[in-house]
């Protein structure tokens, strides 16, 4: 912090976030003050700075940072306070104490005593706020997310991605500008994800490299059926890894199947590709689900299927407290179940919080011309419907070398179904078979076709092969 970031702050006046102090003669009311903030939102106190805002410093001696580290050490739990001094001229400093909280550690107490800030001034916290701080931090504590995983380390998660948090965060305007960290561990703290220096669930399901090695229900289960239930699959696979690799894999699968109609703006020569579903309420709906499942039901997995008439995605686990199925389509507040998760993904901006981004899916989709989105429960979990405006139509097949889109003619579209209808069919058979008769030279031309675009295989020898259908 530079000395004109100081006297602009000063000129605002003392506040719920800004205390003055004339010296560290005044250490303990600091100390208490100190206590508020990490209490609330977090704040700075200026050492140096009087009650009209006037900068006048104070000498700073070895003396002096050993009191401020004794103030300090009086702040309990764990908690990020950053010391500053700040030169106003050769013999004189503006002492900074920075405040960052842990919403998930706090109440915090100095002196063994806890402290709230009002306005600009601060008091000892009442009982039942005491009480009810210190209930949601022992249910956040025996939370399946702050679990540790004794045998990982920091080397074991994807230090890009923890980094990218907080360029996002900051660049979201979702995290201060001045929380940025130099190293992904430094991250990890101020995220929470930390617990005594060691590698807690949240982390692994956040950041890992390969998160099932430890943790088996960090997957997705992916499928595209044909028709309006499960009698027959199109597609389906099943995708490893953290929650960011989740998100992208559900969010490619329907780009992948979900059709794109294309138009021309008035007056314009651009083409505008607008997809059946709006991109921001599947990204929603997918980061909903990666947040807010119940990771404590580990043989379970997301789910995320494509129908002739809607989409499906399953998440494990009943609504967080204070949520139902009565009350889920309406503004709520509540506690989410992953709070250490939904916060990182809320820094990225894949999530908002649990009320708003319920009602912001309705909406994009409800805009969109589509039925109003079900939430029901299924199997101990969570199911999202987002029914169709239209008929999501035939798969759309595509070449698994050059991943282009296909069209096929309707000469092949038959050959499949003969293919398919005798489940192995040879040449000759498919010849017979064709509605319009067609040389041999050009069926062979057409099977080598489908056989290029991962369709269809040929099993046997020269004079007893079979053509069959690559399942799916």
């Amino acid at each position: 912090m530079k000395l004109t970031e100081i006297e602009t702050l000063a000129k605002k006046g003392e506040s719920d976030a800004l205390e003055f102090k004339k010296s560290t003669a005044q250490l303990k009311s600091a100390g208490e003050t100190l206590c508020a903030f990490l209490n609330n939102h977090g704040g700075i106190i200026f050492i140096g700075v009087n009650d009209h805002g006037a900068i006048i410093g104070q000498q700073v001696t070895e003396h002096t940072k050993r009191e401020i580290g004794s103030i300090l050490a009086k702040v309990a739990p764990e908690h990020n306070v950053d010391v500053l001094y700040v030169d106003i001229n050769k013999t004189k400093q503006v002492i900074v104490l920075r405040a960052t909280p842990h919403i998930d550690l706090q109440p915090y107490t100095f002196d063994s005593k806890a402290y709230v800030r009002v306005e600009s001034s601060t008091y000892p916290m009442s009982r039942d706020q005491y009480q009810r701080m210190s209930l949601n931090y022992m249910q956040q504590h025996r939370s399946w997310e702050n679990g540790i995983i004794k045998d990982a380390s920091i080397e074991d998660l994807d230090a890009e991605e923890i980094m990218r948090t907080i360029t996002e965060g900051i660049a979201n305007k979702r995290i201060p500008a001045d929380q940025a960290a130099s190293s992904p561990e430094r991250v990890l703290k101020r995220l929470g994800l930390l617990k005594n220096n060691q590698i807690t669930n949240a982390a692994i399901v956040l950041f890992a490299k390969e998160p099932t090695q430890r943790l088996h229900q960090c997957s997705i289960r992916l499928a595209r059926f044909r028709g309006l239930d499960k009698s027959e699959f199109v597609d389906s696979k099943v995708v490893d890894g953290n929650a960011f690799t989740l998100i992208n894999a559900a969010m490619s699968f329907a780009d992948l199947y979900l059709p794109v109609s294309s138009k021309f703006g008035s007056g314009k020569i651009e083409r505008i590709d607008e997809p059946l579903f709006p991109i921001d309420a599947l990204r929603e709906v997918f980061a909903n689900a990666v947040g807010h499942r119940d990771y404590a039901m580990h043989t379970a997995t997301l789910s995320f299927a494509i129908y002739e008439n809607r989409l499906e995605i399953w998440s494990p686990g009943l609504p967080p407290d204070g949520v139902t199925f009565e009350n889920i389509k309406t503004l709520h507040e509540s506690i989410p179940r992953n709070r250490l998760i939904t916060k990182v993904l809320y820094y990225r901006k894949l999530f908002e919080s649990w009320g708003r981004g319920i009602q912001k899916i309705i909406t994009l989709c409800t805009e969109a011309g589509h039925p109003e989105p079900e939430f029901v429960e299924r199997t101990g979990g969570v199911c999202v419907i987002l029914k169709s405006k239209q008929s999501i139509g035939a798969p759309i097949i595509y070449d698994k070398q050059t991943e282009e889109r296909i069209k096929l003619t309707d000469r092949q579209k038959e050959i499949l179904s003969i293919i398919k209808e005798k489940r192995q069919a040879t040449l000759p058979e498919i010849i017979q078979a064709l509605t319009d008769k067609a040389a041999k030279r050009t069926v062979q031309r057409e099977l080598a076709r489908l056989k290029d675009f991962g369709l269809i295989s040929l099993r046997g020898g020269t004079k007893g092969s079979v053509w069959e259908i690559i399942a799916p």
